[in-house]
């Protein structure tokens, strides 16, 4: 990895298993965890994934279940693509930023988002390229509920 990458992870506030364990320095196991993004709803998280996160995540976002929805709704109005929860985390963990994406991008730097839902259309991939940041989709996969 390259120094001057940094890793931002995002969980949801209430199935934040990562983000406890890496502060223990341990796999940490919750008495309970909240579903409404359940794809990343987990009680412990794995060891292989604690020990990768452990080496290169740099600081983990915690998103409610209102900034969720938000980044749901805001995806459907631009694109008409209709994110599942866990999908609209990375989103939704971006809301605080927009100035400081965009600041970036004016500067030259590049901004790399991985949504786990459906942002793969020419309209929020040409939105991006005004802005002049960077995509990259992997396993993406459209829900509709």
């Amino acid at each position: 990895m390259r120094p001057e990458i940094k890793i931002i992870a995002v969980e949801p506030v209430d199935a934040d298993a990562m983000s406890q364990s890496l502060k223990a320095g341990k796999r940490v196991r919750l008495s309970n965890v909240g579903l409404f993004a359940d794809g990343v709803a987990v009680r412990e998280v794995g060891e292989e994934t604690f020990r990768l996160c452990q080496e290169y995540v740099n600081e983990i976002i915690l998103v409610d279940t209102d900034d969720t929805c938000a980044a749901i709704k805001d995806v459907f109005e631009d694109t008409r693509s209709i994110l599942e929860p866990a999908g609209a985390l990375a989103i939704a963990s971006r809301h605080p930023f927009d100035d400081s994406v965009r600041t970036a991008a004016a500067a030259g730097i590049e901004a790399i988002v991985q949504p786990g839902g459906s942002l793969r259309d020419k309209d929020s991939i040409q939105a991006a390229n005004e802005l002049g940041l960077a995509m990259v989709f992997t396993g993406v996969r459209h829900f509709l509920h």
